[in-house]
């Protein structure tokens, strides 16, 4: 199935790229890790615990990026098995500049194995859509807290 969207951060392209790859971010960010390793550069192995119907259950797989274009874009491909299914991925992540914000593009196809062929697609997508919104919201988190956003003071009291 095919899965696009794009997602805006309030933060420089270059710190959205970074916590991109960095581990320790993309712990904190990737909903259900309970395990990130290194493998070799740009592979990890990861074992996720996944809460979200119909995809619930533990996996356990590898995360590659590859064809990294500093800091605008990069391949991604995943794969991983669980108890009940194996789910796999590939797809393109694309940074570009708006002002001082980032947007976030990504596209991609992700093959969810038996539940493919037990759920319509569309409930699958929608799992993983919610799951990737999971994702940048706890990613955004992180840059707000690496750039906090200021607020300006007036002479009357009040912020604006």
């Amino acid at each position: 199935m095919e899965i696009e969207g794009t997602y805006t951060l309030q933060a420089p392209q270059e710190d959205v790229w970074h916590c991109l790859m960095d581990a320790q971010a993309l712990r904190r960010a990737v909903p259900g890790v309970e395990k990130l390793e290194v493998l070799g550069e740009y592979r990890h192995g990861i074992t996720l615990d996944i809460r979200q119907s119909p995809l619930v259950g533990t996996y356990h797989g590898q995360v590659t990026v590859t064809d990294q274009h500093y800091p605008s874009n990069y391949s991604i491909a995943f794969e991983g098995e669980g108890r009940q299914s194996t789910i796999s991925g590939r797809g393109v992540v694309q940074l570009s500049t708006l002002g001082e914000n980032t947007i976030v593009t990504y596209k991609g196809t992700v093959n969810a194995g038996k539940l493919a062929t037990l759920l319509p697609a569309p409930v699958v997508k929608g799992a993983a859509k919610l799951l990737i919104q999971q994702f940048f919201l706890a990613l955004a988190s992180q840059l707000r807290i690496m750039h906090p956003v200021s607020v300006i003071e007036t002479g009357n009291g009040r912020s604006s």
